[in-house]
C-alpha cells in the first residue's frame, strides 16, 4: 500500500529590472522573511528620498513588513508569494 503524503511548498516570485527569479520555501512566513530580505539589500535605492518613514531598514517585524511594502511600491519591483500543494 503507497501511503500519499501533502506536501506543501511557497513559491516567491521576484520580478525586477533584469528578469525574474524563483525561490521555494517551506512556508510562507519564510517568503515573506525572502521579500524582507530583498528589500532590506535595495533598500538604499528607495530610502534616499525625503520623507520616507523609515531612513534604515528597521528590525521589528511588523516594521520590516511595512518597509518592505514601501520598497516593493517605491521601487516598481515585485514579489508575490504563491503556495502550492
Amino acid at each position: 500500500m503507497t501511503k500519499t503524503v501533502r506536501t506543501e511548498v511557497w513559491v516567491g516570485i521576484y520580478v525586477h529590472r533584469h528578469g525574474r527569479d524563483l525561490s521555494i520555501y517551506p512556508t510562507a512566513g519564510e517568503a515573506e522573511e525572502g521579500r524582507q530580505e530583498i528589500a532590506e539589500e535595495w533598500w538604499d535605492d528607495v530610502s534616499s528620498e525625503p520623507g520616507y518613514p523609515f531612513p534604515d531598514f528597521p528590525t521589528s517585524p511588523a516594521d520590516r513588513a511595512k518597509a518592505a511594502d514601501v520598497y516593493f511600491r517605491e521601487s516598481g519591483e515585485e514579489f508575490d508569494i504563491q503556495g502550492f500543494d
